[in-house]
C-alpha cells in the first residue's frame, strides 16, 4: 500500500460505506485517526496530489447529484512509503455547508401473527437485512453511475429537478442517446418505437402542444396524431433514463 486517504466525516454506517466502496474497487480500513480509503488504484499514483484527485471523484459520487452521503468529507492523504507514514493535507475553498436528503428508503413491515419470541427475533433480523439491501440497491443505482460517468452525474442532477421544463426533459433524453446519428441503434436497444418517439417530440418541442413548457417558441407541424402530455413525456424519459443508468452501472471503472 502506497497511499491512503482519510474519511473525516460520513453519515453512512461502516458496513454501508464499505459495501458501496467495494463496488468501485476501493477498500475501507482503520486508520490512526479515522477511517481511510485504500485501493490499488491509489498505488499507481505517483504523487499525493494525484491520489487526492482520485479521492475527490469518490467524494463527488457521494455528495453530488446522487445525494447518497452529502456529509462525506475527505481528510489527509497518507504516504505509506515512508516510516512512520506521513500525512499531507489539501486545503480546498469549497465544501459541504448543509446536508441534503440522502438516498435512503424507509420500508416498514409488521411481523406475522402467531410467531413465538425466537421466531419474532429471527423475523426482525431478516426484515432489517432486507431493508438494508433495499436501501443499498437504491444507493447503488445512483452512486455507481455517478462515479463511472460524468454524463450520468449530469443526468442525475437533471432528474432531481422539480417541475423540469421540456428543454430539460429533452436534454435527459440526449444524454442517454449520445448523438442523433446513433438514434436507430439506440431506439432498437431501448425498444423505443417511432410512434412513441414522434409523440414525445411533439410534447417537448412544440408549443402548439405544451405551450411555454416546450423547447421551441414557434409552433411546428405535428409529427403524430396523438402527442404525449407533459406528464407522459416526463415518464417516458424517466423510464429511458432508468434503463440507461442501469447500463452505465455495468460498465467498468474509469480507472
Amino acid at each position: 500500500m502506497r497511499w491512503s486517504v482519510e474519511i473525516k466525516q460520513t453519515n453512512l454506517t461502516r458496513r454501508n460505506l464499505s459495501d458501496l466502496l467495494d463496488l468501485i474497487k476501493f477498500t475501507l480500513i482503520d486508520g490512526t485517526r479515522c477511517l481511510e480509503l485504500t485501493s490499488p488504484i491509489f498505488d499507481i499514483c505517483t504523487t499525493a496530489e494525484s491520489a487526492y484527485d482520485v479521492a475527490k471523484k469518490i467524494r463527488e459520487a457521494f455528495t453530488g447529484p446522487s445525494h447518497v452521503d452529502p456529509t462525506f468529507t475527505l481528510g489527509s492523504v497518507i504516504d505509506h512509503s515512508v516510516s512512520p507514514p506521513m500525512s499531507g493535507t489539501f486545503v480546498e475553498l469549497t465544501g459541504i455547508e448543509e446536508a441534503i436528503q440522502s438516498g435512503n428508503l424507509t420500508v416498514s413491515a409488521v411481523a406475522p401473527s402467531g410467531l413465538n419470541s425466537a421466531e419474532v427475533a429471527q423475523w426482525t433480523l431478516d426484515n432489517e437485512e432486507q431493508k438494508y439491501q433495499t436501501t443499498l440497491e437504491h444507493q447503488r443505482s445512483m452512486f455507481e453511475p455517478a462515479f463511472v460517468s460524468e454524463k450520468a452525474s449530469k443526468m442525475l442532477e437533471m432528474l432531481a429537478l422539480k417541475d423540469p421544463s421540456g428543454e430539460v426533459i429533452y436534454k435527459i433524453y440526449e444524454l442517454a442517446e449520445g448523438t442523433s446519428s446513433d438514434r436507430k441503434s439506440f431506439h432498437a436497444q431501448y425498444r423505443i418505437s417511432t410512434k412513441d418517439f414522434d409523440r414525445f417530440k411533439d410534447a417537448v418541442h412544440n408549443p402548439k402542444v405544451t405551450g411555454d413548457w416546450a423547447r421551441h417558441a414557434n409552433p411546428q407541424r405535428l409529427s403524430s396524431g396523438n402527442p404525449m402530455t407533459k406528464i407522459e413525456a416526463e415518464q417516458f424519459v424517466r423510464s429511458i433514463a432508468e434503463l440507461w443508468l442501469a447500463h452505465v452501472r455495468s460498465t467498468k471503472s474509469p480507472y
